[in-house]
């Protein structure tokens, strides 16, 4: 009973928050904060019950699966506890903002509360998901209500953030699908545990017959790699991480702490499931997966390094540190193929380092990341702006925030006796592990290579950041008054990175997340160890004294974007490809059956009953809305003005005002997205299976 309340909880919170809260814009905050934190209260219940086990009829055969173990158990926790503290901060940066534009949002907020409660919701249904099925519903669940956070401020540069950030979740989405389909259809089942021994079967009968193995591995791979891209569109991974960079610095603060702190991790937790369960020992898919982790790690840290918005640093810099937990879960999949070669039943040690410093980053990151995102709301409220050029100094002087700012930048820098310190040496050990045994030793030197200057890096933009904020040559004045609870809740978040410092500690809570005590404090504090943090950090220095300051920093103190402008993935690459090039194709493709005296009609009548269903959908869609805001919304329908007569199909478009039509034509958009995704589904099973 405590999962299925875990998972209800939530979301009954948000309909009662949105149908109680519109006049009151801080009920919303108080309800969730005391949702969050009974959530919490029933993690704890959770864990010292040793778990607990939930089935759903859903399907036929595919029941939905809830099991609470000692990592689902743990990121439930630790993503109850950030939302608390998020929603204790929110009520302080709203006041802020509502004094800075000069406009009330009760309905607004109150629509931002619930839905803020939901994706809460969606986030326990995924940690506490037994199978692949359950967490894909609720991540689907997730890409939704999350997606109000984007929108929130609804204006044409978080319309489009929005779009892209929905675009990614729809093409996530379906490769996620496509993947599950193609698994289902090999292994018969999408439980972790079937999944399991299904893979137990393939390594033991592969003996016996060498080309079926060869075949069913194929597939397995072709199959994982659709599954690694759908969770890599939510975690940010390369080359799906365009939404990252430009849904953070729209969002408001609070939910730009859990998109980066928790939200980016239930796309980790899809990557991980699939990797501990069904891929682990799959060389060819550790491979990509170390590649991808690797150029998502030094591509976000390059970018925070060129930037010059606060918050869009911060949201680099989340691309980096995902791009080092990926790099840890590659890791563990090519040191699991190692140790199966020598012994199926057992995992080398090096394995356990990559897991457990994999496990560890998630959790520094997580609290880091927050503590960092809210300074930075921080700074909205004291400033106005997150522009550095426009926010020199306006922090100095406070040294609860300057400590622990420090703390967390540090930490994610790998600096000795903080949190990253410990996750960083693990995963340290298991890449340069898989060097001494690994064939292609000159290709995972260059790795370890990369792995180094990706932390140099997030030393010198956060020192970069840091010294823009509190150590500037002439403070700015000091604007409002910001409430103490503010400081208080990025200050205890910035002590977690402390306590995961304590080696016992950190490798407790990786045990038990692992469900295993395989890695000692000894492998922690090294000489080698030591010595790499020490040139990590050396390194990271030298880069911020002598090319961040003589480069990056004008004659006249102005910090420079080095960036190229027209460096845009999306805008210069997916755009294109989806707007021009593939359209241009499919009309080439196209055009000699509609030449064809018989295909002709057959043609005609396509498009026309592909106008008619656009035409169904677009009227349907006005409807809808326009029922939905004067049902739940409760607003009063338009009058026309000067006493003249408007149709019915007018009221519809004035309803479906500027800051709704676009989302719904994004969602538009994303329905034909995915009616064409179906199709290429259905085409690929019928090719592949």
């Amino acid at each position: 009973m405590l999962i299925a309340l875990e998972i209800v909880l939530p979301f009954a919170a948000a309909l009662a928050i949105r149908a109680a809260g519109k006049r009151n814009g801080r009920f919303g905050a108080y309800a969730g904060a005391l949702t969050a934190a009974v959530l919490a209260a029933l993690q704890l219940a959770l864990i010292a019950g040793g778990g607990a086990e939930l089935k759903v009829p859903f399907l036929e055969g595919l029941p939905l699966t809830f099991k609470a173990g000692g990592f689902s158990c743990a990121m439930g926790l630790i993503a109850a506890a950030l939302w608390t503290a998020a929603l204790i901060y929110s009520p302080a940066y709203f006041k802020a903002e509502e004094e800075r534009e000069g406009e009330s949002g009760g309905v607004k907020l109150a629509s931002y509360y619930a839905f803020f409660t939901a994706t809460l919701g969606a986030v326990e249904g995924v940690m506490l998901s037994g199978d692949f099925l359950t967490a894909f519903i609720f991540f689907e669940i997730l890409s939704f209500t999350s997606f109000t956070w984007v929108i929130f401020e609804r204006t044409s540069a978080a319309r489009r953030a929005a779009e892209t950030y929905l675009f990614t979740a729809v093409i996530g989405g379906l490769l996620l699908l496509t993947g599950l389909v193609l698994l289902y259809f090999q292994a018969g089942t999408l439980s972790f545990e079937g999944l399991a021994a299904f893979r137990s079967e393939l390594i033991n009968g592969g003996a016996s017959g060498a080309a079926s193995f060869g075949e069913a591995t194929r597939n397995l791979l072709v199959s994982g790699l659709f599954i690694l891209f759908g969770f890599g569109a939510k975690a940010g991974m390369y080359p799906l991480h365009i939404w990252l960079p430009k849904a953070h610095p729209i969002s408001p603060s609070p939910a730009s702490a859990l998109l980066s702190g928790v939200l980016t991790k239930i796309g980790i937790f899809g990557i991980l499931m699939e990797s501990v369960y069904v891929m682990r020992g799959n060389a060819a898919f550790g491979a990509v997966v170390l590649v991808l982790g690797l150029i998502t790690m030094l591509l976000g840290a390059v970018l925070a390094l060129s930037s010059v918005h606060v918050k869009r640093t911060l949201a680099c810099s989340s691309m980096s540190q995902i791009g080092f937990i990926i790099t840890g879960i590659g890791t563990y999949v090519l040191q699991s193929a190692a140790g199966s070669a020598a012994d199926a039943a057992a995992e080398s040690e090096a394995a356990g380092a990559a897991l457990a410093g994999t496990l560890l980053h998630m959790v520094n990151h997580s609290f880091c990341k927050s503590a960092l995102f809210l300074l930075a709301g921080y700074v909205l409220m004291k400033a106005g702006r997150l522009k550095f050029n426009e926010v020199k100094g306006c922090l100095a002087g406070n040294c609860v925030l300057m400590a622990a700012f420090a703390v967390c930048a540090l930490s994610m820098a790998g600096f000795t006796g903080l949190g990253g310190f410990v996750s960083k040496t693990l995963l340290h050990e298991g890449l340069s592990s898989l060097a001494a045994g690994s064939g292609a030793a000159a290709l995972i030197k260059a790795a370890e290579c990369v792995f180094i200057l990706s932390g140099a890096l997030t030393l010198a933009y956060m020192t970069k950041l840091f010294i823009c904020l509190f150590i500037p040559e002439n403070a700015r004045a000091k604007g409002s008054c910001v409430p103490l609870t503010v400081t208080l809740t990025i200050a205890a978040l910035s002590l977690v990175p402390i306590v995961m410092g304590v080696p016992s500690i950190a490798l407790r809570a990786a045990a038990f997340m692992m469900g295993s005590s395989a890695i000692t404090e000894a492998a922690v504090f090294t000489g080698e160890s030591l010595l790499s943090a020490a040139i990590t950090l050396g390194i990271g220095a030298a880069v911020y004294a002598l090319f961040v300051r003589h480069f990056m920093i004008s004659k006249e103190k102005k910090y420079l974007n080095l960036w190229p402008k027209n460096a845009d993935l999306e805008e210069r690459v997916y755009r294109p490809l989806l707007l021009k090039v593939l359209p241009a194709a499919g009309c080439a493709l196209a055009r000699p059956l509609a030449e064809n005296w018989a295909l002709k009609p057959l043609c005609r009548g396509l498009v026309f009953a592909g106008k008619f269903l656009g035409r169904c959908l677009d009227t349907g869609t006005d409807a809808l809305i326009a029922l939905i805001r004067r049902t739940v919304l409760k607003e009063r329908p338009l009058k026309a003005p000067h006493g003249a007569e408007i149709t019915r199909r007018e009221t519809f478009l004035r309803v479906a005002d500027d800051a709704v039509r676009p989302v719904l034509m994004n969602f538009s958009f994303a329905l034909i997205v995915t009616l064409v995704g179906v199709a290429a589904i259905i085409a690929l099973i019928v090719f592949l299976v």
